[in-house]
């Protein structure tokens, strides 16, 4: 694939070697692989391509080498099949920061940006333009987005697997609220979040301080939210 290189050469040969002989030999000794591992190392050689993938998508779509829409299209499949095999890792996945340091992929900043905010980059700079639904039922999807958050945290649900997903939905339905003011600051708030959450494992829990700023943040965000709602048509 474009933008591969030789490490993808050397992951793909890793992964064909390991499913024919179940082996990977090193330099000293030899190691076998059980069924398990080697379903992780297919994973794991999938997200490195994801990521070599939309680190290409991202710099031709910055280039206007790429048409916008089709940009947002593939953007979008990229970022589904990113998630999907990381929650298939499970715990396995140590996150994202992490695997990018592991399989030496620092140098893909643009796509690690992207992955980190979790939402097409057309979306962010055009928000009213994916707004299929009316701005009403998108504003309902937001409140009840932050009540959802602030219910989890109630009931203690804050374990990154359990709270990430649910802060990185109120950020993509605002991604899609057209003339969103610039007087709603807990929107910055509420993505700082989300690209911090991001960036932890799956099984890390938000500490007791983690766990009070984000609900008040959320508090405040859902107060401010409902007074801006008028202005939003």
């Amino acid at each position: 694939k474009k933008g591969g290189g030789g490490n993808s050469k050397a992951a793909s040969k890793m992964i064909d070697q390991a499913l024919h002989s179940k082996k990977i030999l090193g330099p000293a000794r030899e190691v076998t692989l059980s069924d398990q591992q080697l379903r992780s190392c297919e994973i794991s050689c999938n997200i490195y391509s994801i990521i070599k993938a939309l680190e290409f998508l991202e710099k031709a779509y910055v280039n206007g080498d790429v048409e916008p829409k089709d940009y947002d299209v593939q953007c979008k499949r990229l970022l589904a099949q990113y998630n999907t095999a990381t929650d298939s890792l499970g715990d396995g996945f140590a996150g994202m920061r992490q695997f990018v340091v592991d399989f030496n992929l620092e140098s893909c900043k643009f796509a690690i940006r992207r992955l980190e905010t979790g939402v097409s980059g057309y979306v962010i700079h055009n928000p009213g333009e994916d707004l299929s639904k009316g701005s009403a039922v998108v504003i309902a999807e937001v409140v009840q987005h932050i009540i959802t958050a602030r219910d989890s945290i109630e009931v203690k649900m804050t374990a990154i697997d359990q709270i990430q997903p649910v802060i990185n939905d109120i950020v993509t339905s605002l991604n899609r609220l057209p003339n969103l003011p610039s007087s709603f600051t807990s929107y910055q708030t509420l993505k700082e979040w989300n690209i911090r959450l991001s960036r932890m494992k799956a099984s890390d829990e938000l500490s007791e301080d983690e766990t009070r700023q984000l609900a008040f943040d959320l508090d405040s965000a859902l107060t401010s939210f409902k007074e801006i709602c008028k202005t939003l048509s």
